[in-house]
């Protein structure tokens, strides 16, 4: 019995000392770009409704697991993508996983921040469309000289073989940039506790509800006999 409760106490001091695991916080990348200064639109407004305006802009949201600092090439990041959000103030794209996500590929500083990338997102898939589908295309640029931020309405032209095999832009808005293109800001967010120990007192409870119990019944019998 006494090596029973010396177990107990042994499980009890080992959990109140154990620090409890911290699963590595997420890390938020929040996109924001200027206004919108090409608009282009379908002749005669022609079978999508609306169109852009040099109101809009593409902003967006993804969250990371991890972005690691000094990617000093353009990479594919979309291992560590876990989801996200981007507008161009006509059609949002949702990020879960691989949907919706095209590209999404990135060189960063000595702080991770993004500092260059290509980003393209759409809610369909181009050859799953059929015959005059449209699809939102969102595309966020600055790399190799290439500095843009585009929304777009992409149509089906032409189906071949069950496959769309033509599409094209029937309504975009458009911002090329100079000198300077969107900006990225960097959130880390509050890591969340893992509890190690909590195994550990689970099993010490256990073994005291045990003892309790055998004590029970050894009292029982004395109190019988």
């Amino acid at each position: 019995m006494r090596a029973i409760s010396k177990l107990i106490g042994g499980l009890i001091v080992s959990a109140c000392f154990v620090v409890a695991g911290t699963a590595k916080a997420n890390v938020v990348y929040s996109y924001a770009g200027a206004n919108f200064v090409l608009i282009t639109d379908e002749a005669g407004g022609g079978t999508v409704p609306g169109m852009y305006a040099t109101s809009m802009s593409v902003t967006g949201s993804f969250t990371f697991s991890s972005l690691a600092a000094n990617i000093n090439t353009l990479t594919d990041v979309t291992g560590t993508l876990l989801s996200g959000s981007v507008s161009d103030g006509r059609n949002t794209v949702t990020v879960a996983g691989a949907l919706g996500l095209l590209t999404f590929s990135v060189r960063t500083d000595a702080s991770a921040n993004i500092i260059e990338y290509n980003v393209q997102l759409s809610d369909k898939v181009s050859s799953s469309l059929a015959l005059n589908e449209t699809r939102a295309f969102i595309q966020i640029l600055d790399f190799s000289g290439i500095h843009l931020d585009a929304g777009t309405i992409q149509q089906c032209l032409e189906v071949l073989s069950g496959n769309c095999s033509s599409v094209v832009a029937v309504d975009r808005g458009r911002v090329n940039y100079t000198t300077t293109s969107g900006v990225w800001t960097q959130t880390n967010l509050s890591p969340v506790p893992v509890p190690a120990a909590l195994p550990l007192f689970g099993t010490a409870l256990a073994i005291m509800g045990l003892l309790g119990w055998h004590r029970r019944r050894q009292q029982a019998a004395a109190a019988s006999a």
